[in-house]
């Protein structure tokens, strides 16, 4: 047998479940392809066996405001926001934890593992595969495999659904998007043109603006409910994005992850991160209320 996790990074936890969401349907589709014993273990977000020196992220954390109900930029205080994801997760497969892995060769290369995973030669290995978003992008594999095994990804994280038939969530990233540029920022004109297409259906669905204090100009919103990022604990605001009948993405690792595991109608927009191939544009779903 050989195992493949999704290693160690000390992203937010939207970017952590991203990759391994990735990492796990990439797993099951080199297995199915090869038809190999090679089997996905999860390394928790608060496992620390393997990690970095916590400092080597630490002034990336610090960019924008503390998150509650911990300051993340502390190793006491991620780890802390980490059991909670951890716990909110509800990761039913096995571990890293619970892999004696000193009778195993840890490998940390992608580059190796289709190697090896080619050769039928995975036995005892542990493969740590910490980002795959470049290969994801770029088409060497095909980013919608992570739709081909949604009902595998959910039977392994088996975080609560919400029966939700009227919510339209729209997210949108500040605080520190704007230190991107348009790799994470999106103008608001973007966002209002949807909003302004959405006007007949406010008395039929739930419609809710969720964003950040900090950048957020709610003078351009008046009028449309806003629930900041401070007032919700982010895990419950990913169920409900999950949950959502439609959900309009930012570019926010965050909002990628609940739009890859959402299977209504995802507004995605043009980003680095390549979509799913349902996913539709604002163009269409504007084009859509229309008619």
């Amino acid at each position: 047998m050989g195992y493949v996790t999704n290693g160690i990074t000390q992203d937010g936890f939207g970017a952590r479940l991203q990759r391994a969401i990735n990492t796990m349907a990439l797993t099951f589709y080199l297995r199915d392809k090869f038809n190999i014993n090679l089997e996905y273990i999860h390394t928790p977000f608060a496992f620390e066996g393997f990690g970095e020196r916590f400092d080597k992220e630490e002034n990336a954390r610090a960019v924008g405001d503390n998150l509650k109900p911990y300051n993340e930029i502390s190793r006491e205080g991620y780890l802390k926001r980490a059991i909670l994801w951890d716990n909110f997760m509800c990761y039913s497969g096995m571990t890293i934890n619970n892999i004696n892995y000193s009778g195993f060769q840890i490998i940390n290369s992608l580059e190796k593992l289709l190697s090896d995973v080619s050769n039928k030669q995975v036995n005892n290995k542990i493969y740590f595969i910490k980002y795959l978003s470049k290969e994801f992008n770029s088409g060497q594999f095909d980013v919608n495999m992570i739709d081909t095994y949604y009902s595998q990804i959910r039977e392994r994280f088996q975080f609560p659904a919400l029966d939700s038939n009227d919510e339209i969530i729209i997210h949108i990233r500040r605080k520190d998007a704007i230190n991107f540029g348009a790799i994470r920022y999106i103008e608001d004109e973007y966002y209002l043109s949807i909003l302004q297409a959405l006007i007949p259906f406010k008395e039929k669905y739930n419609i809710t603006i969720h964003t950040q204090r900090k950048g957020f100009d709610s003078a351009k919103y008046v009028g449309w409910h806003i629930i900041y990022d401070d007032e919700e604990e982010d895990y419950d605001l990913f169920i409900k994005m999950v949950s959502a009948k439609i959900l309009i993405v930012g570019k926010s690792s965050f909002s990628i992850v609940a739009g890859f595991l959402n299977q209504n109608t995802v507004v995605y927009p043009s980003q680095l991160t390549k979509g799913l191939d349902r996913f539709i544009n604002k163009d269409q779903f504007i084009k859509s209320l229309n008619t």
